[in-house]
């Protein structure tokens, strides 16, 4: 591991030499031969790097190149949002008649209609959508979080599908952790992680609706896809966070210790950390670059 981090931190030393990286007029030529022969006084290196620096120039070269470049980019890219951004997922139901004396509510359209609302009044404006609209988010769920610690059919909803362990005399309500299961497909308990307070859940989500009225602390908040009705069953947005202000890192903070928490669930919300995948797009990118180290990339 300590030699791996030593030579990332010099550069791959089996790396493959990138053509931007090594140009022919900074590399060294052999010194000419001396002596009587054919050949005599010839520089062939020379030849070569004129040979080199003539494919660079061929478009295809070049293209290559740019490609390397814009994949090194999203890597970097990648790192950074590891302390800056989150995917939000909003699970996004058939409508049902009746759908809104449901127990579980949309968080989509919650989010669609806090947009249209901040469009068309202009005392909203002074606040900047992303901010709103984050901050509409956090403030749904803590009302849902409030509306489970009371008796009614949120609560016993809740206790039903196992997110919820019911207080007692002694101990407040409980949120389990859930973890994605590949081999049943669903979500499961997280046995790993200790399940949070009522009061605790409650807490967070309204330090993140107070941190997000700074307008420094959402950079940004949006669908990673257009969103045009009818919506899918499944709406991915991407929610990223300053990375300098002391409100940012407390929000970024709490949205990690409430990732996978059970009570997201009473909105049909999740959450996770951004991660080092590349985008689809940059995946494609890649593949087309057959034939290339793949640590060149």
């Amino acid at each position: 591991m300590a030699a791996a981090e030593l030579q990332e931190f010099f550069g791959s030393l089996s790396r493959r030499a990138d053509p931007a990286e090594a140009s022919p007029v900074e590399r060294p030529t052999k010194t000419p031969r001396q002596g009587k022969g054919k050949g005599e006084g010839k520089r062939p290196t020379t030849k070569k790097a004129a040979a080199r620096a003539s494919e660079d120039r061929e478009p295809d070269s070049l293209i290559t190149m740019m490609a390397r470049l814009c994949l090194r980019h999203e890597d970097q890219v990648g790192i950074l949002k590891l302390d800056t951004s989150f995917l939000i997922y909003c699970h996004n139901p058939p409508a049902q008649e009746g759908q809104g004396s449901q127990p579980v509510q949309n968080m989509l359209d919650k989010l669609v209609a806090g947009a249209k609302g901040w469009q068309s009044r202009e005392s909203l404006h002074r606040m900047p959508l992303r901010a709103v609209l984050a901050q509409l988010m956090f403030f749904s769920l803590g009302l849902q979080v409030e509306e489970a610690g009371r008796e009614g059919a949120v609560k016993q909803m809740a206790i039903s599908k196992g997110w919820l362990i019911p207080g007692t005399a002694d101990q407040d309500p409980m949120w389990v952790f859930q973890k994605w299961d590949k081999t049943s497909e669903k979500l499961v308990r997280d046995e790993a992680k200790t399940p949070l307070k009522q009061a605790e859940v409650l807490e967070r989500l309204r330090a993140l609706y107070e941190r997000c009225g700074d307008s420094q602390v959402v950079q940004r908040f949006h669908a990673t896809r257009r969103l045009e009705a009818p919506y899918p069953a499944l709406v991915t947005f991407l929610l990223d966070l300053g990375l300098r202000e002391e409100q940012a890192t407390q929000a970024h903070k709490f949205l990690v210790e409430l990732t996978g928490c059970s009570a997201l669930q009473l909105t049909g919300v999740q959450w996770k950390r951004s991660t080092l995948q590349r985008s689809p797009l940059a995946i494609r990118l890649a593949e087309r670059l057959q034939g290339l180290e793949p640590q060149v990339f």
